[in-house]
């Protein structure tokens, strides 16, 4: 979401001022870097700040049971530690993978004024000249 941004800027203040500092490359909201931060703080710290999450762990959890994943469980015991239950999340349907990345044609078979299809009539315009062309020399 829009919100996204800022959040993310809040987790790596909250990570930086716990001493936490992040590799090049690593996302602070990348599950791994938010279990370690959880495992270094004080058991009511770390639970409530997973108890604030636990509304994207349960989407999480969703995902992997919609695949039949083992690893659902490990969500499960993360959700159950922040003190919180593993609810039911309507997913969206996911869209196959070759649509969600087709890009779409350049030009959509039109021509550069975006006006002509393939297959339709093509106007010609003819340019009545009198006199020399411009720019030619005698």
């Amino acid at each position: 979401s829009r919100e996204r941004g800022q959040a993310l800027v809040d987790l790596l203040r909250m990570y930086e001022a716990a001493g936490l500092a992040l590799g090049p490359g690593e996302l602070p909201d990348y599950l791994p870097v938010v279990l370690e931060f959880a495992a270094t703080q004080p058991a009511p710290t770390a639970r409530a700040f997973l108890a604030e999450m636990a509304h994207i762990l349960n989407a999480v959890h969703a995902a992997l049971a919609q695949r039949h994943s083992p690893y659902r469980a490990a969500i499960a015991a993360v959700l159950e530690l922040a003190g919180e239950r593993v609810e039911p999340v309507r997913l969206p349907p996911e869209e196959p993978l070759d649509e969600a990345w087709a890009e779409p044609p350049a030009f959509d078979g039109c021509a550069t004024r975006g006006q002509d299809k393939p297959g339709a009539p093509q106007p010609i315009h003819f340019v009545r000249r009198d006199g020399p062309a411009t720019g030619a020399r005698s």
